[in-house]
């Protein structure tokens, strides 16, 4: 699965897919979460790709796949604004056993499936005709 890097770390794209792929940290209490950054969002365009899809690593062997129409409809509240850009960042926390994403400004949450390997995010891909 070779997706070609658009320059950044966390961008990717192949086809009529774009994928985004954020860094995931740990905090203090050992929760994880990661930011989507509307910079990053605005190199998406509908008409040159058909799918966006999110990829969220957690070390060291577990994967969230997320269609961004689900993660979309709980981004509603930013948690900042960069100050150099005056763009917006959404920060997201990973709760219930890996089984929500929640925005955490407001709360809202989407369910997610966790997958435990890279073979099960190749298939899952396959399965949205990726491959």
């Amino acid at each position: 699965m070779q997706f070609p890097n658009r320059k950044l770390l966390s961008i990717f794209t192949k086809a009529k897919i774009f994928m985004l792929s954020p860094a995931v940290s740990e905090n203090q209490q050992g929760k994880y979460w990661f930011d989507i950054r509307e910079i990053n969002l605005d190199k998406f365009n509908n008409r040159e790709y058909g799918l966006f899809i999110i990829i969220v690593r957690i070390v060291p062997d577990n994967f969230l796949v997320i269609k961004f129409d689900n993660l979309n409809k709980i981004m509603k509240t930013e948690s900042k604004v960069e100050k150099n850009s005056n763009k917006k960042v959404y920060s997201f926390e990973i709760t219930n056993k890996f089984k929500r994403i929640v925005n955490k400004k407001d709360k809202t949450y989407t369910e997610v499936e966790l997958l435990s390997s890279k073979s099960e995010v190749i298939k899952k891909l396959k399965c949205h005709n990726i491959f």
